[in-house]
């Protein structure tokens, strides 16, 4: 990403292009890097939120690409040369595979012709074979504690399930929901979590419903327990249509905060361009979710939100 004024959008470009096309990859540059890595691998190691959501990612992907650190590991890591830099740049930089999303006040035909002057003389590449990406059917509960011996404790719950892409408003409103119900429940009435929450996440026809909280060693069984019970409680309970107003408006208040940047106003556009979504697909999604009634969502928790198909991830 690259942020300026747009007095300065000419000079901007240009240097957002040289960095682009022409990195430089020096040894002792790969080296301080190569270490910085490491030292963030290993801290990851000993963060009870990051290695269950790490473990949470392989045991419900499995094979699949998704299933892999973001970060790698330390011998995945250690292993990257500096022709394996130069080999990835070619592919992954190639105009065949680059989004650029641009955000200003400029005339659009202006900044266009700017940045041709230096994408222009980029020729097309063939992207290695990209593993193919199988999805795993958990059809029972599936449960994965690792000891650590910390104070601190985390536990987090997973599901991912074949789904239509229009059903992603209620999702995104159920996860709302039960994350408010956590949080006053669990939080702020018995304080037994520091943090927790649910989420919904989408991966090419599957969707991700996940549950964490973090909390103390000692509390970690009644947190679990807590959970559970929210969890059936949302099955029985009408949500009623002024709390329904309520969550929709608080989306959409955080989705105009977060497009309000530059930079975030960017990062939405390529996302959904990536995901083959619409430019307006944020607001199509807010007027799903406008029309959504009560009812939709308690189907939704009663079809999906079981226990007996979830994987547990405890890191104790």
């Amino acid at each position: 990403r690259f942020e300026t004024i747009d007095k300065f959008y000419r000079e901007a470009i240009y240097n957002f292009s040289d960095l682009v096309l022409k990195p430089s990859f020096l040894e002792e540059d790969i080296k301080d890097v190569r270490a910085e890595m490491i030292n963030l691998i290993r801290k990851e190691s000993e963060n009870p939120s990051r290695i269950s959501g790490n473990l949470l990612y392989e045991h419900l992907f499995n094979k699949n690409p998704f299933s892999r650190r973001i970060n790698g590991t330390e011998k995945s890591i250690s292993s990257i040369t500096q022709q394996d830099l130069k080999n990835f740049y070619n592919y992954y930089f190639s105009p065949n595979n680059l989004i650029i999303s641009i955000a200003t006040s400029v005339d659009r035909d202006q900044v266009l012709k700017e940045f041709e002057k230096y994408f222009n003389q980029l020729t097309p590449t063939k992207a290695p074979t990209v593993p193919s990406e199988n999805y795993s059917d958990f059809s029972k509960e599936k449960s994965i504690k690792i000891s650590l011996n910390k104070t601190q404790s985390y536990v987090r719950l997973g599901i991912l399930f074949k789904m239509n892409k229009d059903e992603e408003a209620v999702f995104r409103v159920l996860a709302s929901v039960l994350s408010q119900n956590l949080s006053q429940n669990l939080r702020e009435k018995k304080g037994l979590s520091y943090s927790l929450g649910s989420g919904f996440s989408m991966h090419n026809g599957y969707g991700l419903f996940q549950i964490a909280a973090g909390t103390r060693a000692k509390t970690l069984s009644e947190v679990e327990k807590g959970i559970y019970k929210e969890m059936e409680q949302i099955k029985k309970e009408i949500i009623s249509s002024s709390r329904l107003k309520k969550l929709i408006n608080l989306y959409n208040s955080r989705r105009l905060m977060r497009s309000l940047t530059r930079i975030s106003q960017c990062y939405q556009a390529g996302l959904n361009e990536f995901y083959g979504k619409l430019f307006n697909h944020n607001e199509e999604l807010l007027n799903k979710i406008k029309k959504l009634s009560s009812d939709e969502i308690q189907k939704m928790a009663l079809n999906y939100l079981k226990r007996d198909n979830m994987v547990k991830i405890i890191v104790e």
